[in-house]
């Protein structure tokens, strides 16, 4: 049998517990509450399972979907990345060796 709880359900104990229901309510939640998995454990459990279904690349893209990053990219880049304006980028590639890596049988772009 499946069940469908949303959050109200998980916030049932802070609500009015004189009333028969709410109390009634509240402690099937907390009977139930031995099965829910802590947040870090639904996490991985969670990221787990779109590996499993999607694979390691597009689990990450499904996830970065819906998450917004706490790190700031700017600061790491302009730490990383010399200075640099158009034209010397321009010559930096120029001066770069070009080097091809074979590509896996089977593989296509896109």
């Amino acid at each position: 049998m499946l069940i469908y709880l949303d959050m109200c359900c998980l916030k049932r104990p802070f609500d009015d517990q004189s009333q028969p229901r709410i109390r009634l309510e509240s402690e099937a939640g907390a009977f139930m509450s031995h099965t829910v998995l802590d947040p870090l454990e639904l996490r991985h459990r969670g990221f787990d399972a779109r590996v499993d279904s999607l694979g390691w690349v597009n689990a990450v893209r499904f996830v970065q979907q819906y998450e917004m990053s706490r790190l700031d990219y700017t600061t790491e880049r302009d730490a990383i990345l010399p200075a640099w304006d158009r034209k010397e980028f321009a010559r930096g590639l120029e001066r770069a060796p070009c080097e091809t890596t074979p590509r896996p049988q089977g593989q296509r772009d896109g």
